[in-house]
């Protein structure tokens, strides 16, 4: 992948900016595609190439995450319970209930790709993607179920009502 353009740094409410670097020379050229954060603060990045990041520093420093992935990661989220959650290309759904030191592929049953996603009231979650693909999976990553919308038409975001449904 070519430059993403510099990823800068505020500490001061964003009257001035440092550069940030999350890995270094053509490894730092990968697109990051979604930065997400924990309920403690620890902050994530998925990225092309399979790439994930992991701050516990406020963005400081950057430990790279083996997902095992090769294609684009474009979206991500951290559960209630503490599942980091990773979604792109080809039906990919990447689980780690360790903080990214290891992961599981969901079996979505789809080769399209995830664009979003977003945690449900009763501890699921929804995801959706290109080809009106939409992604249930209940709470513990059980139940794995994806649909097709009847329209086709390509889901770039999901938002949830205020009760947490869909």
């Amino acid at each position: 992948g070519g430059p993403c353009g510099p990823m800068k740094r505020s500490d001061d409410g964003g009257r001035t900016w440092k550069p940030l670097t999350v890995r270094a020379g053509r490894d730092g050229e990968i697109h990051l595609n979604h930065i997400f954060a924990s309920s403690d603060g620890t902050l994530y990045i998925a990225a092309e190439t399979g790439a994930a990041f992991r701050s516990t520093d406020g963005g400081a420093n950057w430990t790279s995450l083996l997902t095992g992935a090769s294609g684009s990661l474009w979206s991500g989220t951290v559960l209630e319970d503490g599942t980091v959650l990773l979604i792109g290309m080809t039906g990919r759904v990447l689980a780690s209930r360790d903080r990214g030191e290891s992961w599981n592929a969901l079996q979505t049953g789809t080769e399209q790709s995830f664009t979003s996603l977003a945690e449900t009231g009763d501890g699921g979650f929804l995801a959706v993607g290109t080809g009106g693909t939409v992604l249930r999976v209940e709470p513990g990553l059980a139940n794995v179920r994806a649909t097709i919308r009847p329209d086709r038409q390509n889901l770039a975001a999901l938002a949830l009502r205020p009760d947490g449904r869909p």
